[in-house]
C-alpha cells in the first residue's frame, strides 16, 4: 500500500513522459524486428514432364514438349527469402528501450530521496 501511495504522489513531467514514450517505441520496434528476423519459405509445386529432342541426320533438331503435370507427391521447389539486413538489429532496440525505462525509474528514485 505504501508503494501505491508514493506512486500516486508522483507528478509526471514532460521529460519523464517523453523518455517513457521513447522507450515504449524502441521496445515495440525491437519486438517487430524480432518477429521478422527469420527466413521465409515459399513452396511451389514442381512441374513434372520432360522435353524430347530429336536430332536428325542432316543436323536439324526438334524439341517436343511432353505432358507437364503437377506433381502429386512431396516434390516441391522451395524459394528461401532471407530476412532484411536490419532485422538482426532487434537486440539493440530492445536493450535501449529497456535501458531507458530503467534509467527513468532510477531518476524517479533519486528525485524522491532528495
Amino acid at each position: 500500500m505504501e508503494f501505491l501511495s508514493l506512486l500516486a504522489k508522483v507528478k509526471p513531467n514532460k521529460r519523464n513522459l517523453s523518455i517513457i514514450f521513447l522507450s515504449i517505441i524502441l521496445v515495440g520496434i525491437g519486438l517487430w524486428l524480432f518477429h521478422i528476423d527469420h527466413n521465409t519459405y515459399i513452396y511451389e509445386p514442381a512441374l513434372t514432364g520432360y522435353n524430347v529432342t530429336r536430332i536428325y541426320s542432316n543436323g536439324t533438331t526438334t524439341t517436343i514438349p511432353v505432358c507437364k503435370t503437377l506433381a502429386l507427391g512431396p516434390v516441391v521447389i522451395t524459394k528461401v527469402i532471407p530476412p532484411p539486413w536490419y532485422a538482426s538489429l532487434w537486440p539493440v532496440f530492445l536493450v535501449n528501450g529497456i535501458g531507458l525505462i530503467g534509467f527513468s525509474v532510477i531518476i524517479q528514485i533519486v528525485r524522491r530521496n532528495k
